[in-house]
């Protein structure tokens, strides 16, 4: 089973000036965020993309914390971050044939969440809740992790299995392959395992988030669906000239952030307001994801401003109608992702130098953008 990209799961919580760049509407002078809010006869056909340019650096932000790797590797990789500021790293070495999964608390010193036995590909750790219990996959099985005891199987979902997100009432969303079909489940502790509906024609599917109320985002086939409390999926729409929509994050008030892929392989970062047929393009360039949002309507993503071969990878987060750049010290060649958030603002995330050598200890690092306040 693959590991879904971006390095991402988020966050828990979901509890969670003026743009420099501000998409074109076809509904007039109004921005992406007012359509989430509009009256639902303001709807649907999106911004047209412009080509940005570098945004402002957010103030409210700190400077990004290393977070380093274990011993013994080489690279690492953020994949979320709790309400409590507990990040989860994912560590490999360079062929990327073993993956330690460790937390650090605030940016301090990793610590190893070990694994399931005979996990000879290691443990990939893809979220934590807000009481801190961690899942992901380990040894081709769900797992999860409740502070204080060992690393454990998910009972009843079988195998090869993937635990994508849990939240905060401790409900876990996955998927087990059985043969070449991909089925979606929600696990809850005490009952146990519930299968939910294959969408109809579905040739490969993936679960990546469930919000508080249990409602759970995956994707299947091209499209982007939500599950209800029954199992039942219902289809996200589109817009037209993408091929394909991939779903990564869904707030507690069912906002959910994505990209749609363009016939040309680059991404329109998308928005899906419950109120809203139709995704909103944010506008952000040459390529861009939405990676997270939280409660407070903040997303943090990443973005190319023009060909790769020309421009770095940035960080960047959204907030009430405004676009802006996480700090990013170093050379204007290094790469650098938002992977996940927490409900105060906090953002996972990567920092890939430009031609470092990672046997010399200079490959890609998790880092943690903090500030004073939340939102």
């Amino acid at each position: 089973m693959d590991t879904p990209s971006p390095a991402h799961r988020h966050r828990r919580g979901r509890a969670t000036g003026r743009a420099w760049l501000l998409p074109l509407l076809l509904l007039g002078a109004c921005s992406p965020d007012d359509l989430l809010t509009a009256p639902d006869a303001a709807r649907e056909d999106g911004p047209v993309a412009l080509a940005a340019a570098a945004l402002p650096t957010d103030p409210a932000y700190l400077a990004p914390i290393d977070l380093g790797v274990l011993p013994g590797f080489h690279q690492s990789e953020a994949t979320a971050v709790s309400d409590w500021g507990v990040v989860l790293v994912v560590n490999s070495r360079v062929d990327v044939t073993f993956h330690e999964s460790a937390y650090s608390v605030g940016g301090g010193p990793q610590i190893s969440i070990g694994h399931l036995p005979g996990a000879s590909t290691g443990t990939y750790a893809l979220d934590i809740n807000g009481a801190g219990v961690i899942v992901g996959v380990s040894a081709d099985r769900a797992f999860r992790k409740v502070p204080g005891q060992a690393i454990e199987a998910l009972s009843g979902v079988g195998t090869p299995s993937r635990a994508a997100a849990i939240n905060a009432t401790g409900v876990i969303a996955g998927y087990t392959r059985f043969g070449s079909v991909e089925v979606p489940w929600r696990w809850t502790p005490g009952s146990g395992v519930q299968w939910m509906g294959v969408p109809s024609g579905a040739t490969s599917l993936n679960v990546t988030d469930i919000n508080d109320a249990g409602v759970v985002l995956g994707n299947a086939g091209t499209r982007t669906y939500l599950w209800n409390a029954a199992g039942t999926p219902s289809l996200l729409g589109t817009q037209s000239g993408l091929t394909k929509t991939i779903g990564w994050a869904l707030s507690s008030s069912r906002v959910a952030v994505g990209y749609g892929l363009r016939p040309d392989g680059t991404k329109e970062a998308l928005v899906w307001s419950p109120r809203l047929g139709t995704p909103i393009g944010l506008g952000l360039g040459y390529t861009a994801s939405a990676h997270d949002v939280n409660a407070s309507g903040r997303i943090a993503g990443a973005r190319w401003d023009g060909p790769r071969s020309r421009v770095g990878l940035r960080a960047w987060t959204r907030l009430g109608g405004t676009t802006l750049d996480l700090p990013a010290p170093g050379p204007a060649g290094d790469q650098w992702t938002a992977s996940a958030l927490n409900s105060c603002g906090w953002i996972a995330g990567g920092h890939y130098p430009m031609g470092g050598d990672p046997l010399q200890g200079q490959g890609s690092h998790a880092v943690l953008w903090k500030r004073p306040a939340c939102g």
